[in-house]
């Protein structure tokens, strides 16, 4: 089947942050983009059912291997050149490889989306361009606004630390709760320059851009409301010019008829998706708790000018939730899988939403929750969410 490239401009809503191997964010990295795309389809897979527990490890970790040399043994005895690509996905089913990795790769396959190029454009800045905080710490004893501190920098940090604690770091962790801000993190527009095939790119890549747009984030640092963007355009290679794909905010539908679904031998009923039915929007914080195989969409919590005010009052509520958590319930395991926890790393499955309001354009904050992952056997986490 001959590729297609698509390009998709992107425009940050908050900090876009991708680490390297220094903890730093100096470029978008390709590999954080389609590690984001493929978590945020692994999600809407297992909630869906076209994928089960089969396909993570004892960590909850996708792991997949295909054994190439016996896959392009059964390739090359296809004799039809016609619906090749469906007969490929067919082999590959039955190798028991799941529609994820079929997509996005696993050991021993590329996968059928790759990108080719991710590029900054008009007004970006990889910096601290919203002014932010090196860290904000809540009192955990107190509710009291005042006792909420933003450390501009990190030698601020480490002298209220000197000063209050007398340097004792342990002793401070145990008053304070605390949210760090890595910079330089990129914010502003870029675009990203996606190859796959007239099949992928109609039923799985622009419908996922499309719940991306409205729901996801990319790169990391989720706990702190990193990685919401908006997808601005998009625009089709035609020959050596780029034409604009009319009306893609609309495709919201997964296809799956041209997909071999389902166990080896078995026949998955599956054919479409619309991710909109995985939604609930909900109009208090305790639902986010449940653990149903859906995304929880709390909305409308927060109406203030920019993230740094949005984030902090976020993070506020959040902290106020986790301490009535620890006073009704006491169960600490199930605190940190929901919550999030740093020693060891647990991903928080309650994560700031904030998004765009439609009306007039201006930030909005609440929280989305995807703690229906944690049904997922033995692992903790599908993925790091921060």
């Amino acid at each position: 089947m001959d590729k297609v490239e698509l390009k998709v401009k992107f425009e940050t809503l908050t900090p876009l942050w991708n680490g390297n191997a220094w903890g730093q964010c100096m470029e978008i990295r390709p590999s954080s983009i389609l590690g984001s795309l493929r978590f945020w389809f692994e999600v809407l897979c297992y909630f869906n059912g076209i994928i089960d527990n089969e396909y993570f490890d004892e960590n909850g970790k996708p792991s997949e291997t295909l054994d190439y040399k016996k896959f392009k043994e059964l390739k090359d005895k296809i004799k039809s050149k016609m619906d090749l690509e469906k007969a490929i996905d067919k082999i590959l089913k039955d190798m028991e490889i799941s529609l994820p990795s079929r997509i996005f790769g696993c050991t021993g396959w590329r996968g059928r989306i790759r990108i080719k190029k991710i590029e900054s454009i008009e007004d970006y800045c990889f910096g601290n361009k919203l002014n932010i905080p090196y860290a904000i710490g809540i009192k955990k004893d107190n509710d009291d606004d005042k006792n909420i501190i933003e450390w501009r920098t990190k030698n601020d940090y480490y002298q209220f630390i000197k000063e209050k604690y007398h340097g004792d770091n342990n002793n401070f962790k145990k008053d304070w709760s605390v949210w760090y801000f890595p910079h330089p993190y990129f914010y502003g527009k870029f675009e990203v320059i996606f190859e796959t095939d007239e099949v992928i790119k109609d039923d799985i890549l622009i419908p996922l851009l499309n719940f991306i747009d409205e729901y996801g984030c990319l790169g990391g640092k989720w706990n702190i409301g990193y990685g919401r963007v908006k997808v601005r355009g998009i625009e089709i290679k035609n020959e050596n010019n780029w034409k604009e794909v009319k009306d893609w905010e609309k495709k919201k539908v997964f296809d799956f008829s041209n997909f071999a679904l389902g166990k080896k031998d078995e026949t998955n009923t599956i054919k479409t998706l619309q991710y909109i039915e995985l939604i609930e929007e909900v109009n208090n914080f305790d639902k986010l708790l449940n653990k149903e195989d859906k995304i929880f969409v709390l909305k409308n919590n927060i109406n203030e000018n920019n993230f740094k005010d949005i984030i902090k009052e976020l993070i506020k509520i959040k902290a106020q939730k986790r301490k009535e958590h620890k006073e009704n319930d006491g169960n600490e395991n199930e605190r940190h899988q929901l919550f999030g926890h740093n020693n060891p790393t647990e991903g928080s499955k309650i994560l700031p939403y904030i998004y765009e309001d439609k009306d007039n354009g201006k930030l909005k904050g609440g929280f989305i929750s995807i703690a229906g992952i944690l049904n997922i056997k033995g692992g903790k986490n599908a993925r790091e969410s921060n």
